[in-house]
């Protein structure tokens, strides 16, 4: 596995460096003719509203394929999971402190009984993602969260995408439309023989009953 390692960051973090350079030249590239076109540029896009503000706080290069990222599709495979305040447990966190330390699904629609329980055989934290206008009710070892800002659902619906598989890092593993239920993400899970099989793992904490 750390054998891997530079294959799946190098690209990466040549996609940054490029980027930086290219921000870097915008600030402060070139001379004369070149300096008095980029200062009229830049001066233009500051006044167009928050469009400045995207182009440098567009997303993170995604990961490519690796044993820790499915290969490359178009959807959210391979980028960062974002991190929202959210409701869990009648208390109000981090979406980083309730998917703690390991790997994680995240899913809006009812995980089937085979996902529920790949789940629990590799170790993954199954997380159950609601809305106020959608309440749904906890099931054994699923933790409901609630989503009230609408950050999660639409990031996961900005790519028709109803399930995500999220590494310890944060980057989306695999992701899923779940339309059986998550069969097909769950034989994908299955597959993943560097996750750990324990059949006598217990359940995360899960929170009861339906959210408020």
């Amino acid at each position: 596995m750390l054998d891997t390692y530079e294959t799946e960051r190098a690209p990466h973090a040549q996609a940054l460096v490029r980027k930086a350079v290219r921000v870097g030249w915008a600030m402060t590239g070139g001379q004369d003719g070149a300096a008095l076109v980029r200062k009229v540029a830049l001066a233009a896009v500051c006044r167009m509203g928050d469009v400045g503000s995207r182009i440098l706080d567009e997303p993170s290069p995604r990961f490519t394929a690796g044993p820790l990222v499915a290969p490359a599709r178009r959807g959210l495979t391979g980028g960062l999971c974002p991190q929202p305040w959210v409701r869990v447990d009648g208390g109000r966190r981090r979406l980083d402190d309730v998917l703690g330390d390991g790997f994680a699904v995240l899913t809006l629609d009812a995980p089937g009984t085979i996902l529920q329980d790949v789940a629990r055989q590799r170790g993954l934290r199954l997380i159950r993602v609601a809305t106020d206008d959608s309440p749904v009710m906890a099931t054994s070892g699923v933790t409901v969260i609630v989503d009230d800002e609408g950050a999660l659902a639409g990031w996961l619906a900005s790519r028709r995408v109803r399930a995500v598989a999220v590494r310890p890092d944060r980057v989306v593993a695999t992701q899923s439309r779940l339309r059986d239920g998550g069969g097909a993400l769950a034989a994908e899970l299955t597959n993943w023989t560097w996750l750990r099989t324990s059949p006598a793992t217990t359940a995360h904490d899960t929170t009861n009953g339906a959210h408020p």
